[in-house]
């Protein structure tokens, strides 16, 4: 695991973390539901952003200052977890060209 790949994935899960809340947002504005059943209890504006904008950046932090103790199987994890963001981007795409959210 090298150290270059692990902020390229880190900065990948951040960004794709932001789009994910502004999406989301933009969804629950225009009448639509927050899709992610452990989001759900939190789908007003202030405690989704707080969760998102906040616990988020401090656990890929907290990730990036501890990186020298990542096992194999926490960095496939975090792997993981940044393929299923990537996959939920296509997923907006996909839901906003066929206007699924409305």
């Amino acid at each position: 695991m090298g150290r270059r790949n692990l902020r390229k994935i880190l900065i990948t899960l951040l960004i794709l973390n932001i789009a994910d809340f502004f999406l989301t947002q933009h969804i629950i504005m225009n009448g639509g539901s927050e899709g992610n059943p452990f989001m759900k209890p939190f789908e007003g504006l202030i405690e989704m952003g707080v969760i998102k904008m906040i616990i988020v950046p401090l656990g890929i932090h907290f990730i990036w200052i501890n990186r020298k103790y990542i096992s194999r199987f926490t960095y496939k994890l975090i792997k993981g977890v940044t393929v299923t963001y990537v996959l939920l981007m296509f997923y907006y795409a996909y839901g906003f060209m066929f206007n699924l959210f409305y």
